[in-house]
């Protein structure tokens, strides 16, 4: 409280009055201080105090690191994570996403997000790499081939990966037979001409020509 000299035997009192600022850690306080006399004198003082939180909250234990492990190998678990705020308290939610490489997870992405009252955040991501096995030189050299060519009763199919299915349609565009991926397609009961055949994989699709004798 401020003291006051002079006058006709001063007396001060003084209010206050309290505005949110949109959380609860966010506010203005105003203070009105008034001095009055015995002489019907007066004088008036305000106080401003803004309150604010800027401040992100603060996770509370080691963080979980970027690592690399082999395919087949345990995946960690998403752990959870603790927070302290400066002003109160703070909410921690968590998320995981993944990424593929032909097919296989090659990435899983594990990520908080701490948030006060106020809306001030910290977040963290972990990205946990997977290595592939890599198959066989042999085997990643080869090209995309379907043979023999012509075709007498079965055909194969080298050099793709994660076939989904295989579509053979005549020279007219009429489709004829669909297989799934396997290793040998019979085709014995076809006539004999030419055939379009269709390989649809998982993110590609070629065209190739079969001759059926």
């Amino acid at each position: 409280m401020p003291t006051v000299k002079g006058g006709c035997n001063p007396k001060i009192t003084y209010k206050e009055e309290k505005t949110n600022g949109g959380c609860s850690n966010k506010h203005i306080i105003k203070r009105i201080f008034t001095v009055t006399d015995d002489c019907n004198q007066s004088l008036t003082h305000t106080q401003l105090i803004k309150v604010v939180d800027n401040t992100a909250p603060v996770f509370t234990q080691p963080l979980p690191q970027n690592i690399t492990i082999e395919e087949g190998d345990a995946v960690p678990v998403q752990i959870t994570l603790t927070v302290s705020d400066n002003c109160g308290t703070a909410a921690v939610t968590s998320s995981k996403s993944e990424e593929k490489t032909n097919g296989k997870v090659s990435k899983i992405i594990y990520k908080w997000t701490a948030k006060d009252s106020c809306g001030n955040e910290t977040t963290h991501t972990q990205i946990i790499t997977i290595k592939l096995k890599n198959t066989s030189k042999k085997e990643e050299t080869k090209p995309e081939l379907l043979y023999p060519n012509p075709v007498a009763d079965v055909f194969h199919l080298q050099g793709f990966y994660n076939i989904r299915e295989v579509k053979i349609f005549d020279a007219s565009g009429r489709l004829i037979k669909i297989f799934p991926e396997q290793k040998i397609y019979n085709i014995s009961e076809l006539k004999t001409g030419i055939y379009v055949i269709f390989v649809k994989g998982e993110n590609y699709t070629r065209k190739l020509k079969l001759i059926k004798k």
